[in-house]
């Protein structure tokens, strides 16, 4: 009998551990601006999926994943705030779009001088998360290297992510503090619109913000003539939302409870 209780207080104690291991997964998710069309913010504001008065116009362009949201919002080394434009294109098969960044009114070279480019400095796309998210792939749509033109022949970029406290702040016209304390560098990508899908993956650590840029390294030989749009951006998020109880947590209650009454069961076959 004692034989039968010890066995059976095993196997709940593998089952609850068993949830504690699945407690720890992630769920892939992925955030797609494919259908994305027309201004999603100016100067520097934030385009964000989840405000009340969205600046986001499909239903599926930048859509939450495994309901985590993303806002997003363009900054230059060299241009100011004012007229400029986060904007997309619309991604088909005949015509590759995705977001760029650019001034209205001083840049009027074709869709390339719209992306996020190295012409007159470094541009990027600063990503805003509703909570930590380990990014490990970039796709691009439209990029230099696929059309190639007098100013733009290059797809080389740059992703970081924020290891700072707080928010980080990003004015236009101003250098960002590349460091690894505070933008932390993921990795420099070379011709990315001639790998597979325009796509490069990578494996970095959490953070709710992360930074796309033109390339921006010391490689000399890559500075320069760097043009894209963001196509998509994906990783991994935590399997339990944010405010509900882990099922390791759980897990571990249970694992607690287990041994209460085994003991009160020792203390009961002892009388």
């Amino acid at each position: 009998m004692i034989h039968q209780k010890a066995s059976f207080l095993s196997t709940r104690i593998a089952i609850a551990a068993a949830v504690l291991t699945f407690g720890s997964a992630a769920q892939a998710a992925t955030w797609q601006f494919s259908s994305c069309s027309g201004t999603l913010a100016s100067g520097q504001a934030w385009a964000s999926t989840t405000a009340a008065s969205t600046a986001w116009n499909d239903p599926n362009c930048g859509q939450a994943s495994e309901g985590v949201g993303i806002d997003l919002r363009g900054y230059s080394t060299t241009r100011a705030t004012s007229g400029t434009r986060v904007e997309a294109w619309q991604h088909t098969s005949s015509n590759p779009g995705g977001i760029g960044y650019y001034t209205t009114g001083t840049e009027s070279y074709g869709d390339g001088s719209h992306s996020i480019d190295s012409n007159s400095g470094i541009d990027a796309l600063i990503l805003k998360f509703t909570q930590d998210v380990a990014l490990n792939s970039v796709q691009i749509g439209w990029n230099g290297s696929d059309k190639p033109t007098t100013l733009f022949n290059d797809s080389d970029l740059s992703v970081y992510r924020w290891a700072g406290s707080g928010a980080p702040a990003a004015t236009n016209g101003t250098a960002l503090t590349f460091s690894n304390t505070a933008w932390q560098l993921v990795g420099h990508f070379g011709d990315v619109g001639n790998q597979t899908n325009n796509t490069v993956g990578f494996s970095a650590g959490s953070s709710s913000y992360w930074l796309i840029s033109a390339y921006n390294g010391p490689n000399s030989g890559m500075i320069g003539n760097d043009a894209f749009k963001l196509l998509s951006v994906a990783g991994t998020v935590p399997s339990t939302p944010p405010g509900v109880p882990e099922p390791g947590s759980l897990a571990l209650l249970g694992l607690g409870a287990l041994g209460l009454v085994a003991a009160r069961r020792k203390s009961a076959a002892r009388r």
